[in-house]
C-alpha cells in the first residue's frame, strides 16, 4: 500500500459541511427545546460526560451527575423564562470542529 499523503487525502471522502452545520442546527434547536420544557434529564444527555458546568459565582459541576445538578438548580428559580437563539454556527474545513453563538435571555 501507498504511504503517499496525497493517495491517503484523497481516499478520504469529502466533508459535507452543510449536512454537519445543519446536524448541529438541529442539535441546538432540540437543546434549546428541552431547556423550554425544564427537561433536565433531556439538557444534560446533550453535555458529553465528562463535561464541567461553570455557573456563575459557583463551582464548577463534573459530569452528567454536576450537569444536572446545575440544571435542576437553574430549573427551580420561581418563575423562570429562558429564550435562546443560534445566530451564527461554523465547521472547521477540516470537520473536525465546530462552534456556534447565538443569543439568550432570561427573567424570573
Amino acid at each position: 500500500p501507498s504511504t503517499d499523503r496525497a493517495d491517503t487525502a484523497s481516499a478520504r471522502a469529502p466533508r459535507d459541511r452543510a449536512g454537519d452545520e445543519q446536524a448541529l442546527r438541529t442539535a441546538i434547536a432540540g437543546w434549546s427545546a428541552a431547556v423550554q420544557r425544564e427537561d433536565t434529564a433531556a439538557v444534560a444527555d446533550f453535555y458529553a460526560t465528562e463535561a464541567l458546568l461553570l455557573p456563575p459565582n459557583g463551582q464548577a459541576l463534573g459530569g452528567r451527575p454536576g450537569v444536572t445538578k446545575g440544571w435542576n438548580a437553574v430549573f427551580a428559580t420561581p418563575d423562570l423564562a429562558l429564550s435562546l437563539a443560534s445566530t451564527t454556527v461554523r465547521i472547521a474545513e477540516a470537520g473536525d470542529m465546530a462552534y456556534d453563538v447565538g443569543t439568550w435571555r432570561g427573567s424570573f
